[in-house]
Parts: C-alpha cells; sequence; structure tokens
C-alpha cells in the first residue's frame, strides 16, 4: 500500500523530512514482513540514495543490507549507481528494468562522486564507522564508507577495465586513504586490499602519472611494513591518512601550488613515518615564493586530523603545540594563519586529554589572554574561536579536583579582556556562549569583587544593540533582584530569546551576590 500510492516515487526521489520518515517506515514493514521484499523495489532505492551518513541514506542502506542477507540477489545491479543517475539508468518513473546494454561504465559510477562532499569527507571521516551498524551513525554530510569502501572493492576487481587517473581525479583513492583511520580493523582491512587492486591496476597502465601513485602507495606500504607488526592491527592516524588523501587529489592537479613540493617528497621517501606528522616543518617553514599556501596546506591537513587520543599523542611527540603557541605571535604570522593555528587548538581541546594538559603544562590561559588583547576589532571569527575555546575549558576545569580557582580567575581575566570586541555583527550563539561562561565565572562569588558594577552595565547597553527590549535586566540593576525567579534559558527555540534569558541569569547570577 505504501509503495503502491501515487505520491511515493516523488517523496523517495526529493530531500525532506518526510522522506526520512517513508523511509524508516519501509525498514520497519520490511522487518516486519519480509514478504513484501522485492527485488523490484531496488532501482527505486537506489535512486533515493545518495551514498552519504544522512539519516535517510542509512535507512535505505540497512534496507539494502537487510535485502542481501536474506538471500534476494541485489548482485545484478552491480556497479551501482545512486541519486539522479540511478533514476535514469533504472527508469524508476517509469518501467523498472535492467538490460545488459544499459548497464553504468566503472567511469560513469566514479564521476558520481561530488567534489564538495569528497572534501567533507577527508574533513570530517567517521572514524567509528563500521561497514555494517544496528543503529543509526551520527548524520553528516560525507559519504558512507560503509557503501564506498564494497564498491571501489568491486569496481577495482582484476577482471575489470580501469582509469587509474579517474580513481585519483574522482577522489576515490583519497576516500580509501581517509578509510585507513577507521578504529575498525575490517575497514581498514578492505580499505587496504582496494589500495593492493589499485596498485595492480597501476602496474598494467601505461599512464604516465603511474609512477607518482605508485610511490605514493610504496611509501605508504614500506612505512607499514616498518611497524613489524599483523596488518589487520595498524591503524593509520589521522595526520598521515588525511595527508594522503589530500595529496592524491593534488597530483592529479600539475598547476597545484604543491604539486611540485609533494611531488619530490615522494621521490625522497622511500618509507613514510606513520607515526609522525608528515612534512611538518618543511612546509610550515618553507621558504618557496608560495609559502604562506605551503603553511595554510599543512595547518589545515592537522586542523582535519585532530579526531583522537592517537593524534593527539603524535602532535604532542612533535612538539607541535609549542611550535604554534610560538609562532602564533612571531610577527611571520599573518591574520589566516592565525586563524588557522585557533582553529586547531580549538578542535583539539574536544579530546579531554588535551584540555588537561593545555590547562596544566601548557600554560594556555596566559597566552590566551596576550592572543585576546593582540586581537583587532576586524578579526571577528578570531574572537568567535577564543569564546568556542574558552567554554571548553571552563567545561573541562569544572570537571577537574583539586583547588581551580586560580584557573577561573585567569579565565575570567580572558573574559574581561574580550569585551572591547564585542561587535554589533557578532553571531548571536557566540554571544550566548560568551555571556554563559561569565555567568558560570560569576557563581563563584569572590569572582564578584572583580566584575564591577560598571562593566555589567557595559554588557547590558551593548546587548540593547543586538537584543532591542531587556529593560528587565535595567530594573534589576537599579532595584536589586531579591524577588526576581531565575528562569530555564533552554527552554525556547528562538536564538533572540534564548540570548534575552542568558543575560538576563547573568544580571541576575551578579545581583544576587549583592544581596547576600
Amino acid at each position: 500500500m505504501t509503495t503502491s500510492h501515487s505520491e511515493f516515487i516523488n517523496i523517495m526521489l526529493e530531500s525532506s523530512n518526510t522522506k526520512r520518515d517513508l523511509i524508516e517506515l519501509l525498514w520497519i514493514l520490511i522487518q516486519k514482513n519480509k514478504e513484501v521484499m522485492s527485488l523490484t523495489h531496488i532501482p527505486v532505492y537506489l535512486a533515493a540514495y545518495n551514498a552519504t551518513l544522512s539519516e535517510a541514506d542509512q535507512f535505505i542502506l540497512f534496507i539494502l543490507q537487510y535485502y542481501e542477507s536474506n538471500n534476494i540477489n541485489i548482485y545484478k545491479y552491480q556497479p551501482y549507481v545512486w541519486g539522479n543517475m540511478a533514476t535514469t539508468y533504472y527508469s524508476v518513473k517509469g518501467e523498472i528494468h535492467l538490460s545488459l546494454w544499459r548497464q553504468p561504465s566503472i567511469m560513469q559510477v566514479l564521476n558520481l562522486f561530488e567534489e564538495d562532499i569528497v572534501n567533507n569527507t577527508i574533513k570530517e571521516y567517521p572514524v567509528d564507522r563500521d561497514l555494517k551498524d544496528n543503529e543509526l551513525y551520527r548524520a553528516n554530510n560525507v559519504y558512507d564508507p560503509a557503501f564506498y569502501l564494497p564498491l571501489l572493492y568491486f569496481l577495482l576487481s582484476e577482471n575489470n577495465v580501469v582509469s587509474c587517473y579517474k580513481v585519483a581525479q574522482s577522489g576515490a583513492l583519497a576516500l580509501t586513504f581517509a578509510a585507513c583511520s577507521s578504529k575498525h580493523s575490517n575497514v581498514r582491512m578492505i580499505a587496504y586490499t582496494i589500495i593492493a587492486r589499485y596498485y595492480t591496476h597501476l602496474e598494467a597502465s601505461s599512464s604516465k602519472t603511474r609512477l607518482l601513485w605508485m610511490r605514493l602507495i610504496d611509501a605508504l606500504r614500506y612505512g607499514i611494513i616498518s611497524q613489524q607488526s599483523e596488518l589487520n592491527n595498524i591503524r593509520i592516524n589521522c595526520l598521515v591518512s588525511t595527508f594522503l588523501a589530500k595529496t592524491s587529489l593534488i597530483t592529479t592537479q600539475p598547476l597545484h601550488p604543491l604539486y611540485s613540493v609533494l611531488q619530490i617528497f615522494l621521490v625522497a621517501k622511500s618509507a613514510l613515518d606513520i607515526n609522525t606528522i608528515p612534512e611538518l616543518l618543511q612546509l610550515l617553514h618553507s621558504s618557496d615564493v608560495e609559502h604562506k599556501i605551503h603553511r595554510c596546506w599543512i595547518l589545515e591537513n592537522i586542523r582535519d586530523s585532530m579526531k583522537s587520543e592517537a593524534e593527539l599523542d603524535i602532535a604532542f611527540k612533535c612538539v607541535l603545540f609549542k611550535m604554534l603557541f610560538d609562532f602564533y605571535i612571531s610577527s611571520l604570522s599573518d591574520s589566516n594563519t592565525k586563524k588557522l593555528i585557533l582553529e586547531i587548538i580549538d578542535v583539539t581541546l574536544k579530546i579531554r586529554k588535551a584540555s588537561i594538559l593545555f590547562i596544566e603544562r601548557y600554560g594556555i590561559f596566559p597566552w590566551l589572554l596576550e592572543v585576546s588583547r593582540n586581537l583587532h576589532k576586524r578579526e571577528t571569527k578570531h574572537f568567535e574561536l577564543i569564546v568556542k575555546m574558552m567554554d571548553k575549558l571552563l567545561n573541562t576545569i569544572l570537571n577537574m579536583k583539586g583547588e581551580i580557582a586560580h584557573y577561573k580567575l585567569m579565565l575570567l581575566n580572558i573574559v574581561l579582556c574580550l569585551k572591547s570586541y564585542l561587535v554589533t555583527d557578532i553571531r548571536i550563539g557566540i554571544f550566548i556562549s560568551y555571556i554563559n561562561i561569565l555567568q558560570k565565572l560569576l557563581l563563584s562569588r569572590h569572582m564578584k569583587i572583580i566584575v564591577t558594577k560598571e562593566y555589567i552595565l557595559e554588557i547590558v547597553e551593548f546587548s540593547k544593540k543586538i537584543l532591542d527590549n531587556i529593560e528587565e535586566c535595567d530594573d534589576m540593576l537599579r532595584f536589586g533582584c531579591e524577588y526576581v525567579t531565575k528562569i530555564d534559558c533552554s527552554k525556547d527555540d528562538d536564538e533572540v530569546q534564548i540570548a534575552k534569558n542568558s543575560l538576563r541569569t547573568l544580571v541576575w547570577t551578579w545581583c544576587a551576590h549583592e544581596i547576600n
């Protein structure tokens, strides 16, 4: 009844919440009654599929894997195509059938990988994603390794004729390198197998650039061999896998500023050290005419790679953060470099171990205070990153054991310093974070001595420019808050109202100390 509805095909081919709910319903019905499964439904699912980790796509993959596990032969549709191309090839809006002469080529399948999503997948590769999961993975606009890895494994079979250049240029090779950092051994093993199959095709290829890709794979292979461990136990950390993935994309672009640099790297390195950050010093301190591009590229790689304690340990081993802290305040550091360094620190602070070490051993609070004092009004992104970092650091402090008052005091100094950089075009979400950080710090009564009434008044006056009517805050500052009740800031969906409630809570907290 569901699949025979007049709007079924139209809903399946659109992008909406209705589509997601419909596919979830189909998934539930199929599990309840296997008799409703039909091979003719496969083209519809493939046409509705986009190979990403969106919830709708994950439910479709659940269904396809369920068909496969129940001995329904879906292999006749290989090589799988998806999205609009599947609509065309499988005649989803007409008679559903498949003819051999209409079977898509490998080149057409590789063309389906979109550059933006490939780059986003490299940047945010889901290291916790397994080939088969029974529960939804967190939704994200990245390609799903549970789908694209088996697909590439099939495409690179020895009996297929493959364009080696197209595999690299489409991003398929880059996606495979990214999968080498997975925390699941079965995902890594299929990625290694795909790379081995690609190497076999390279050996038989007449492409002029094949030697460059072979050197790239050889460097990884000999680096793995040097570990003297079982292959299924070796996980390539994200710092290396991201470097390899982005390098494989650059090898198809001879005019790229980093092409010659990375080419020299591949020729010079017989084995890649997989326990370090590749080319860190060479690119960070490059003397090339394009040194800024080289520096930004390696910093972007590091930013996109900091995902777990494994990467953190390697970063500490390379003395990365000491170099970044020092480089930030040097005259060689331009605004874009500073922003990238702040982004690296911000993403690293998501790892609790990093937060504690930064606080206790790296003196991050004095460093942040110096950074805050030297901000420029136009550097709004820098301001936002500092606020995000303070929020993470405060959460770490509040969960630490022992004496933390001095840490709170240092953090409060940074908050007070940043007040002069508040601008009217600040994002409301960042302003809410700034207010909440100050409010949490004021819960400690001894902090109230530092935060004067003049400071609170300045915050309120600034808030009027972006939040309009906040008379209740003015009234509390004039008449006190003895008869004012505290409210829950999280009940509203409107950002502006949440900001007003956060400001009201801040003023209430400050005034409450006046009463006591």
